[in-house]
């Protein structure tokens, strides 16, 4: 597909360089259903180019792990496994913000909409544990990334809604 010009990506790189200073090189490369990085199992991350699935011309990934251990630092991948999207949630999750390629098109059902309007992968599924861990597996053979931690901050918190009698009910997850 298109990339973007080679100035925009220096840009990207100038900026992640002095973070990896700050940083104690914990470096989030999937933190909602798309990657920052060349994955099997999920698409380029819309942050990158602001088009998800859009290749951005580089590894971020592989680029974070080199100025890392460029600097003596290690570097661990933080990955956040359910959460696809931070908007979108509610009734019935809105399919139409995740491209083409997205697992959430491939596997509808393992899709659930939530509440908090966000909308996860539904960790009760078994295939979808079994793509996930795959997904874990990818970044640890694809990268010299020294850990990888998975994020549970982002799971589903109690909710409630207004039944059709306007009384407050819960909503399951």
């Amino acid at each position: 597909g298109d990339k973007p010009p080679e100035a925009f990506t220096h840009i990207q790189q100038t900026e992640l360089r002095p973070q990896v200073h700050k940083t104690v090189a914990a470096r989030c490369p999937r933190k909602t259903g798309d990657a920052f990085y060349k994955s099997d199992y999920f698409p380029w991350s819309r942050c990158l180019t602001g088009t998800q699935g859009k290749d951005p011309g580089y590894d971020p990934l592989a680029f974070w792990v080199e100025e890392s251990h460029k600097r003596g630092m290690d570097l661990h991948a933080w990955i956040n496994p359910y959460r696809l999207s931070n908007k979108g949630g509610g009734d019935t999750p809105d399919m139409t913000q995740f491209s083409d390629d997205h697992p959430a098109h491939k596997h509808p059902d393992w899709v659930v909409a939530y509440a908090d309007n966000k909308v996860y992968f539904d960790p009760g599924v078994p295939e979808c544990r079994k793509y996930i861990v795959a997904a874990g597996v990818e970044i640890a053979k694809k990268y010299d990334v020294d850990g990888i931690h998975i994020d549970d901050y982002f799971y589903p918190y109690p909710a409630s809604k207004k039944d059709d009698a306007g009384n407050n009910a819960s909503v399951p997850f």
